[in-house]
């Protein structure tokens, strides 16, 4: 397929619920793995190297002149996978592969930065940045084992990035974590709007459990078999304030840590809108 939609976003910064919605329309066909999983062949090695040191793949990786096969054979793989593993429910939804004429996988952290090496494996392609608070995403990353300075560090890093991609192209969309769940409903008929989406043959929607992390692909693989959920399964996520919680969490001398490198691009982020 030469169309793809991929979905920019933090870890842990709520991407396998955008994905979801977006991989409910029958146009799109789901990737069974993120980029990572299916460039670096399931190794955990690269990503944990470029949040510990703060390196930027888009530096070097873009120059291997195997990337493009390297990026293709993975991708193959993992959709064909994604049709093997769920082929009944792809049958049950009326699905062909007719039907879907666009390819969707997350790129997820430092990976973001590979981004125009990838577009250009396509003719057509949207991203869709999905950025969260930063104080709620220190405090997921505190509790795996990240400092709040290095939190901050890694969250201004990619949130710069993803600034300059809006800003740089026409074909970045922006969108908030806490727009999702705080109007699931009204943000899925925006979204399938924005990027000419059709419908969900009766209404039925998709639900891909979330994965288990890196480093342990083979668990998850056993428990994330889709299933069809009705429209109204958006519902539970309604919450007025989900951050709130998490920044309580959070010492003043965190706060002070994460703020050091995260606090401006964070303001410049949720100032942005839709467009």
């Amino acid at each position: 397929m030469d169309r793809a939609i991929i979905i920019n976003s933090f870890g842990r910064g709520g991407s396998n619920i955008l994905a979801n919605m977006i991989g409910s329309s029958p146009s799109v066909l789901m990737a069974d793995n993120e980029f990572w999983q299916f460039y670096y062949r399931g190794l955990n090695f690269p990503p944990k190297v470029y949040r510990r040191f703060g390196i930027k793949p888009g530096q070097f990786a873009s120059r291997s002149m195997f990337f493009a096969r390297r990026f293709r054979n993975g991708l193959e793989k993992s959709l064909q996978h994604s049709i093997s593993t769920d082929y009944q429910l792809w049958k049950e939804r009326g699905i062909t592969l007719e039907s879907a004429n666009r390819v969707l996988f997350k790129v997820t952290e430092y990976d973001i930065f590979l981004n125009a090496k990838i577009e250009e494996q396509f003719n057509e392609t949207t991203f869709i940045g999905l950025i969260r608070n930063g104080y709620a995403l220190c405090d997921s990353w505190k509790r795996r084992g990240m400092p709040a300075k290095m939190a901050g560090r890694v969250y201004g890093h990619i949130a710069s990035q993803m600034v300059a991609e809006r800003n740089s192209r026409k074909n970045y969309v922006l969108v908030r974590f806490e727009d999702i769940v705080s109007d699931p409903l009204r943000f899925l008929d925006r979204l399938y709007e924005r990027l000419a989406l059709p419908r969900p043959r009766e209404n039925s929607y998709i639900h891909r459990p979330k994965g288990f992390g890196p480093g342990q692909e083979n668990a998850a693989s056993e428990h994330r078999m889709m299933r069809i959920v009705p429209r109204s399964y958006w519902e539970p996520l309604l919450t007025e304030n989900i951050n709130a919680a998490a920044i309580e969490r959070l010492t003043g001398e965190e706060l002070r840590d994460f703020n050091r490198h995260g606090a401006r691009v964070m303001e410049e982020l949720y100032e942005l809108r839709w467009r």
